[in-house]
């Protein structure tokens, strides 16, 4: 009997320490059932052991983009609030009346729900929230605001969130303000850009972003700054043999060379305020163009092409094979690995095609391409031996590593093709790419290129909507975020030195070409969190919610009592037997 009472008191103590936890939160509608307008839908997430799985649940059915927004809005919560989620399977439940309008804005909502119930915070229910979530928690523009305002003023909601940039909307020829729209009906309408402002409202917490500076390593500078000089240095080698040439032939410069020194000069100005990735992008970009004037200028034939091809291929193979030997300790070398050769790759690649070229003129125009991408190469070389964290960057690592990377760009590129009609032929070719690596088991390269194919994806999605006069704030946004992402993975020992060129060069380029801005902030951000695949955070990832708080707390007072009160009464019962 002693036994049977002890598991059963040791049965009531654990049993609440396994209960699901669970949380919802209020969701911003659209309904064309009986003419379109604004409803309130509880979406409920349940957290169980498991294996980072993610299901969504609804009746009725709803779109195929409503369930990948599910899997975003878990990924980049987990990502945003550095919570080791790989242990929790999520369980996503909809139910609504039918003629719900399906689609991405969920994305907003999932993600906040997601982080509170992973950080054990409740959800307060007066307060809604419509707007996809993009990378970095940026919260997205979505349409039938005005009818989602209208909706939940009738459904005890206090405070209603919206994306940034979405108050003002123009409605037959008419602009409306969200926020005055939402006075009239006794509700708070509130602009917000991120995840992290969403969650304090939801919350009633205060989410704290550091706005320390990152302290790049004197060893990066170094480097980075041999290489800006290397290349730019090259570049004045190049356009005196141009310059010699063109005197012997009693030629005047031509608009190419006259644009080429346009970005040696930009190159010079960027050296000058210490960006010396975009100093070494600058002198690159001259580089190509000198050398293709100098070769056009030289009238190359066939044989003398094939030559230079030769000479070429020996270079890009030996530095190859030097390159392939060399051991990868940290994420530093990892993306050093990665610079490299993609450089080396994209130069074999060009060289094939300007040994195929039947036309020597532009054969020789590839070919400059190819020859100045392996000095870029040579010149990266340095980077590796950087000091930072050593991981166990094994092949199977890697590898896993590779898939998760497509897997997740994979998804991406379905989901916008679901719904946009964007040009995303050189993403899928880039996406491509990462599948052939994978198949030859290059598992680095495949992760370099699955993580491009990925941001130029969500450069895509994250500027959906975004109007011209926000796009230089939009710009800044994604530039403070790829910050913060360097920042974190500074904290833990970890240089992403592919993140943070990319993040210099798209802060040069914000004022020049805004489109190029944004996607090397994405790829910033992107390159700024390898780490993941190669250790795990140290962060808490389980809470515990109210209802399993107040079962673990029953559970310890049965067992009390039985312990205080059971046990005493049957043994006076047994004495009482034996007298």
């Amino acid at each position: 009997m002693k036994k049977s009472v002890m598991f059963l008191l040791l049965l009531l103590i654990v049993t609440p320490c396994v209960f699901a936890e669970k949380d919802s939160i209020k969701l911003l509608a659209l309904t064309e059932s009986g003419g379109k307008r604004g409803v309130i839908v509880d979406l409920n997430l349940e957290l169980k052991e498991g294996e980072e799985r993610v299901f969504l649940e609804t009746f009725p059915l709803t779109k195929i983009a409503t369930q990948v927004s599910m899997r975003f809005a878990q990924q980049i919560a987990c990502s945003e609030f550095d919570i080791d989620c790989s242990k929790n399977d999520f369980f996503f439940t909809i139910s609504a009346m039918p003629g719900i309008v399906g689609g991405p804005s969920a994305g907003a909502a999932s993600a906040v729900l997601t982080a509170a119930l992973l950080k054990g915070f409740p959800i307060r229910d007066d307060v809604a929230i419509t707007g996809t979530i993009n990378s970095g928690g940026i919260i997205g523009l979505v349409g039938g605001i005005d009818y989602k305002i209208k909706g939940a003023a009738d459904e005890n909601i206090s405070i209603i969130l919206i994306p940034k940039g979405s108050r003002l909307f123009k409605s037959d020829n008419q602009v409306i303000d969200l926020v005055e729209l939402g006075k009239s009906a006794n509700v708070s309408v509130i602009e917000v850009a991120t995840l992290d402002e969403a969650f304090e409202y939801f919350t009633n917490t205060t989410v704290i972003r550091s706005n320390e500076s990152i302290v790049l390593d004197p060893k990066y500078v170094y480097t980075m700054k041999a290489v800006g000089l290397e290349l730019c240095s090259r570049n004045d080698e190049i356009k005196k043999i141009l310059e010699d040439l063109r005197k012997t032939q009693k030629k005047n410069p031509s608009n190419n060379e006259i644009s080429a020194l346009e970005y040696t000069q930009k190159g010079r100005d960027a050296f000058e305020k210490n960006d010396f990735y975009s100093s070494a992008s600058f002198c690159f970009r001259s580089n190509v163009m000198l050398k293709r004037e100098y070769f056009t200028l030289k009238d190359y034939s066939k044989q003398e092409i094939n030559d230079a091809v030769k000479v070429i291929g020996e270079k890009i193979n030996k530095l190859n094979s030097a390159v392939s030997n060399y051991s990868i300790d940290t994420i530093s070398d990892l993306q050093a690995f990665m610079a490299v050769k993609e450089r080396l790759s994209e130069a074999k690649n060009t060289l094939e095609q300007a040994r195929n070229n039947a036309n020597p003129k532009e054969a020789v125009n590839i070919l400059a391409y190819s020859e100045e991408r392996y000095y870029s190469g040579v010149a990266w070389a340095k980077f590796f031996g950087l000091e930072g964290k050593e991981f166990h960057i094994d092949k199977n690592k890697l590898k896993d590593s590779c898939t998760s990377k497509i897997s997740e760009a994979e998804e991406r590129y379905n989901y916008v093709k679901s719904f946009l009609n964007a040009d995303l032929s050189e993403t899928r070719k880039e996406l491509d790419d990462a599948y052939s690596e994978m198949n030859n088991e290059d598992y680095v390269m495949c992760l370099f290129k699955a993580a491009k194919a990925k941001a130029e994806i969500d450069v895509v999605l994250s500027a959906v909507g975004v109007s011209k006069e926000r796009v230089q704030e939009y710009i800044d946004l994604k530039l403070d975020i790829a910050r913060f992402a360097l920042f974190k993975s500074y904290k833990k020992d970890v240089f992403p030195m592919i993140g943070y060129s990319y993040y210099e060069y798209a802060k040069t380029l914000k004022n020049i070409d805004h489109y190029a801005a944004l996607l090397f902030a994405e790829y910033a951000l992107e390159f700024s969190t390898f780490d993941i695949y190669f250790s795990k955070q140290n962060s808490l990832s389980w809470s515990i919610n109210k209802e399993s708080l107040l079962a673990f707390v029953t559970g310890i007072f049965i067992g009390i009592l039985i312990l205080i009160v059971i046990f005493p009464r049957k043994r006076f019962n047994e004495k009482k037997r034996k007298k």
